[in-house]
This record gives C-alpha cells, structure tokens and sequence, in this order.
C-alpha cells in the first residue's frame, strides 16, 4: 500500500469513529439518536472496566457528551460492571422489569443522575452502583435481597429513602455521608446492618430497626450526630464496636437479646444513661454505666455524665476506651485506687 493509499484509509478509519454511533456489545446492540441511548436485544450486558489501561470499555463512552438519556430494551437482563460510570450528563435512565442485577460501579459518579426507578425485577443492587451519584429519591423494590457494599455511598443529595421489605442484608458503606438523609426505616427482613452502613449521615434524626436484625455492624450509625434516640430490638444479638459512636444519643437500653458487644456507644457526648434489660445473661448496669454480667469488667462509661465517679470495687477490667468519651466533657472525673483520671 503506497503512503496516499494509508492516508486515506486512516481518514477513512477516523470518520467511521466519530460518526459509527452505534454498534454491538455481547449480545446486545446500541445506538444514539437525538440525545438518547438505546440498548437492545435479549441477554446480559458484559462487564466492563472505566480504568483507562484495561480492555474493554463501554463503546459508547467515546459519545458521552452525544446523549443524556438511556434506554435499555425489555429483554435485557443485566447492566454490566462500570456500564454508565462517571457519565456526567446522563440525567435520566430506563431500566426494565427484565433486569435482575445490576451491577458494581455502574452509574457511579453520575451526579446529574436525580432520578431513577429500580424495577421490581431487581435482586442485587451491586458494589458501588449508585455512588456518588445526585439521586435525591430512591425505592428499593421488596424484589431486592442485597444492597452491596458502598451502593450509594456519598450520594449527598438523597434525601427520600425506601427500603424494600425483602433486603436482608445492607451491606458495608451502603449509604455511608449520604447526609440529606433525616429518616430510615429499615424493614423486618433485615438480618444485618453493616460496617458504617450509614455512618456520616449527620442530618439523620429518626431510624426504625427492624425487628428481625441480629447483627449491628462496627460503626454502623456512627457520626449520626442529629440521632438522639433510637429503640434496639430484642432481636439483636451483636452490636460491634463504635457502632453508635459520636451520635446525639442521651441514653439507650440494650435488650435481652444482645450477647455480644464492644464500645458501641463511647465518644457521645449527650450520652448520660446506658440501661441493661435485666433478663440479659451477658450485660448490666449500674447507675447508666454499662458492665459485663458479672461486673468485673467495665464496658462503657457515658460520656455526658458528669462528676466523680468511683468504680466498683468488682471491677478488675476496664474496656478499651470506656472512659474514651470523657474528653469531650471537662466534668467527667474517674476515681479509682485513689486516683483520679480525666
């Protein structure tokens, strides 16, 4: 081929780019027209990877700025890893009813993204789906079993949240900083409520626990400072350590049910009561102060009372940071052996 032959076929190959807007992907076809995506076709979307040194990427990324809108076709049946990721102007989406899963990072850092429906066909919601993302409402449907790992993570500006009442498990980060957020009901089908599920989330000022969590995750709530109160059901049996901590609690009561726990209520400033169902085999208290049952290990010392406080002579543990709290409050004093600690 002589040099005017490759010339015109390397012009030839970059106009097929620019104007080709539309193509296959696995088993599906796309295409855009008048600011809308259209994906069609019967099966699953492929996986794919926004990193820029690996192979492949969505093909429409390279029209990002041609469309707003997408479409998806009634017979698809999964949205691929990092399909929409970081799409800037993608405003509005069509999801199906045929979409069971969708999947990690797949419209993260969509912050024009406002509004969306999740089809009632939908069983997991994946790793970092919607994070950092503008959706201000979001329904999950009562077809969801699993709300992944930082699912919307950041996403500041939602403010309307249903949790459908098939999710059985929230997971780490889920909606972690997501700070519009002043209500959460988290429904019976619930078993476990994850790592900083919704830590930071500073505007929450009322939150239902569901009566069939058993396991609340280290750090679940914590940051929450607008939460001053909050009923644990008898159903939980773990509270990992911090989960509460740096709330607006003022005091709290820990159910029968609960036989496992850290510092899960220290740092909270308001705190001044921690009670203990009586019926329960592994904690107590005493004068709000939280013990084991036998109280010869001190767990958690609120850090809104004030005073000197003189541990009992049965305790031969203190906890890790029992008395941490206590520098948030320059009235907190601790006597022990004749000492006095601040």
């Amino acid at each position: 081929m002589n040099r005017i032959s490759m010339v015109l076929a390397t012009i030839l190959c970059c106009f097929s780019v620019i104007f080709a807007q539309s193509g296959t992907t696995g088993p599906l076809t796309w295409s855009i027209t008048d600011g809308t995506l259209t994906i069609s076709g019967a099966g699953a979307m492929p996986d794919y990877s926004q990193s820029f040194y690996a192979i492949p990427r969505p093909p429409w990324m390279n029209y990002a700025n041609l469309f707003s809108r997408v479409v998806i076709g009634d017979s698809v049946t999964m949205i691929g890893v990092d399909a929409f990721s970081r799409l800037e102007n993608l405003t509005s989406i069509v999801i199906p009813n045929s979409v069971t899963t969708i999947g990690d990072m797949a419209f993260s850092g969509c912050r024009n993204l406002v509004e969306l429906t999740i089809p009632n066909s939908v069983i997991t919601i994946g790793i970092y789906t919607f994070a950092f993302t503008g959706l201000t409402e979001v329904i999950i449907p009562n077809s969801v079993k699993t709300i992944g790992n930082n699912a919307f993570l950041y996403s500041t500006d939602l403010t309307s949240l249903t949790i459908g009442n098939s999710v059985t498990t929230i997971g780490n980060r889920a909606f972690r900083n997501c700070t519009g957020l002043t209500e959460v009901i988290i429904p019976n089908s619930v078993i476990t409520i994850g790592n900083s599920a919704f830590s930071g989330c500073t505007n929450l000022t009322s939150l239902t626990i569901g009566n069939s969590v058993t396991t609340i995750g280290s750090q679940a709530f914590a940051g929450c400072i607008g939460l001053t109160e909050v009923v644990i059901p008898n159903s939980v049996t773990t509270i990992e350590s911090a989960a509460f901590n740096r709330t607006g609690l003022m005091t709290i009561t820990i159910p029968s049910s609960v036989t496992m726990m850290g510092n899960a209520f220290g740092g909270n400033p308001a705190l001044m009561s921690i009670n203990v169902d009586i019926e329960n085999v592994a904690y107590s208290s005493e004068n709000g102060v939280l013990f084991n049952k036998a109280k010869d290990r001190l767990v958690t010392y609120p850090a809104g009372k004030r005073g000197v406080y003189t541990i009992p002579n049965s305790v031969t543990t203190i906890g890790n940071l029992a008395f941490g709290g206590c520098r948030f409050n320059r009235g907190c004093y601790t006597k022990f052996s004749d000492e006095y600690w601040h």
